[in-house]
């Protein structure tokens, strides 16, 4: 059994629409900004450097992409079914000021 075959394997490249990818507070990273609510409403220290989404946001409208992919998980547990960012979160801000 090859590791795609596998209830454990790890899916990779794949397309997904903007508003499918939910933040989460189980997650952060290191610098606090400000507060806002997350995706489910609850209120939380946002984890955002804006002057970094900012330059985020020049590279895209100079038409190059990203290196790095975000990082989401499907938790089986979200009855919305969308999946949590893991990483990424100023490439997300920055793709979301684009769109």
């Amino acid at each position: 059994m090859t590791a795609m075959q596998s209830s454990n394997s790890i899916k990779r490249a794949a397309s997904v629409a903007l508003d499918q990818i939910a933040t989460s507070t189980d997650f952060r990273l290191r610098w606090p900004a400000e507060r806002q609510r997350d995706d489910t409403g609850k209120e939380r220290t946002a984890w955002l450097d804006h002057a970094h989404k900012a330059r985020l946001v020049v590279t895209l409208e100079g038409g190059k992409p990203f290196r790095e992919p975000l990082l989401v998980w499907k938790d089986p547990k979200r009855a919305d079914g969308k999946l949590v960012l893991l990483d990424g979160m100023h490439r997300l801000a920055a793709y979301r000021a684009v769109a």
